[in-house]
């Protein structure tokens, strides 16, 4: 089974190789290129762990199908297109002291959120991340101008669990929408039989293994960890406004 996963790997590999620059999702998703600021600050009004270095800040927009959203709670409005910002800050702190601030954060929300309850479709999606150094604080709340509600994840990452928890798939997954669906549903099938879910559903919107990895491709190679804050608006109709 484990030579069948790196014959998979290796032909995937392979196509990336020969099909690599210009390929785009095909998840039925629109994404729009993140705007990266020229000088990373964090305007989520979520702080972040106290000694944080930002690295990246960014806006967002990507459409959403029902069954997407109700995974984690980032999408709590429903099927639609969001728009959103990604921090993405790197910290000296253990993992352990990170889940310690995650717990408190869950326990004491930020202002105006409130914590997602249990069973609320992100019980599972925190178990799958907890499994590979990523630990999940998801919130709400209503904004008061207009009674929108914001999708917010908060994310603590090991970079090098992460790494060394998904070997191979990682590389895999990094990659996967760009490869052909004819090569997708067998990568999806040797991840399941591996860790027990497919790579669509880890790394489908809002799911917080895809949200951790630009944090793993940023932090692998050095000894920090990453805290990750990510919040998410529906975009409202024309009749609505």
């Amino acid at each position: 089974m484990q030579r069948a996963f790196l014959v998979a790997a290796a032909c995937a590999v392979a196509l990336l190789v020969a099909c690599s620059g210009g390929a785009t999702s095909r998840s039925g998703s629109a994404r729009s290129s993140p705007s990266p600021s020229p000088m990373p600050t964090n305007p989520t009004g979520v702080a972040l762990y106290p000694g944080s270095r930002i690295l990246v800040s960014q806006r967002w927009s990507q459409t959403v199908s029902s069954a997407q959203a109700g995974r984690t709670g980032l999408f709590a409005a429903g099927a639609g297109t969001y728009h959103g910002r990604q921090v993405i800050a790197a910290t000296q702190a253990s993992l352990g002291e990170l889940r310690r601030w995650i717990r408190t954060l869950s326990a004491q929300p930020p202002a105006g959120y409130t914590t997602l309850a249990t069973g609320s479709g992100v019980d599972e999606a925190r178990r799958q991340a907890e499994r590979f150094g990523i630990d999940v604080a998801a919130f709400t709340r209503q904004r008061r101008r207009d009674g929108a509600t914001v999708g917010l994840l908060v994310l603590a990452v090991d970079p090098h669990r992460v790494t060394r928890k998904l070997g191979l798939a990682l590389g895999l997954m990094e990659k996967f929408e760009s490869l052909p669906a004819s090569l997708r549903a067998p990568v999806d099938d040797q991840v399941r039989t591996q860790f027990g879910f497919t790579a669509t559903a880890a790394l489908a919107p809002g799911a917080p293994l895809g949200s951790a990895l630009a944090a793993v491709r940023l932090l692998r190679t050095g000894s920090e960890r990453a805290v990750v804050i990510i919040d998410a608006t529906k975009q409202r109709s024309t009749k609505q406004r």
